[in-house]
This record gives structure tokens, C-alpha cells and sequence, in this order.
């Protein structure tokens, strides 16, 4: 619950999303980590 209200602040997903926008590295990563915490949500939520 606290990584959700964490991560889906407009404030926060802001400042990743400006990040992926000046850097193609920085867009792949954060792809990848995205995937990530999504799966390690759904295996917390069940």
C-alpha cells in the first residue's frame, strides 16, 4: 500500500517521466523496473 501511495503521486510520476524524456538509458530502465513493481504488486495483493 505505502509503494503505491508512494510511486503514484502526480509529483513523482512527473519527475519519471522527465527523466524518460531526456534519456533514452534512463527510459529502458525505468520500462524495466516499471514491469517489476507491477508484478511485485500483484504478488502482494494476492
Amino acid at each position: 500500500q505505502f509503494y503505491r501511495q508512494f510511486y503514484f503521486r502526480p509529483s513523482k510520476i512527473w519527475e519519471i517521466v522527465r527523466e524518460m524524456l531526456t534519456s533514452w538509458d534512463m527510459m529502458k530502465r525505468r520500462l524495466r523496473e516499471g514491469v517489476e513493481f507491477f508484478r511485485f504488486l500483484r504478488a502482494h495483493e494476492a
